[in-house]
């Protein structure tokens, strides 16, 4: 969240998730400004949804191991 804006915030979201449908798996990071905040809340209520479940970085983490 380099541009703290509504549109910027949402635009690296859809990227996010277009990163996890190919490769299956992503990790992000976001400052904890209040519009990251809301929308990254907002975001996550519809992951479910779309099929993408959200993991802690130790899950991701321990996946490398077996590449």
């Amino acid at each position: 969240d380099k541009n703290p804006s509504r549109e910027y915030i949402a635009s690296k979201l859809r990227e996010l998730e277009a990163i996890v449908i190919d490769k299956k798996f992503a990790v992000a990071i976001a400052q904890p400004l209040p519009i990251s905040l809301e929308l990254v809340s907002e975001w996550i209520s519809g992951l479910k949804d779309k099929g993408i479940a959200l993991a802690p970085i130790t899950a991701i983490a321990d996946k490398q191991s077996q590449r």
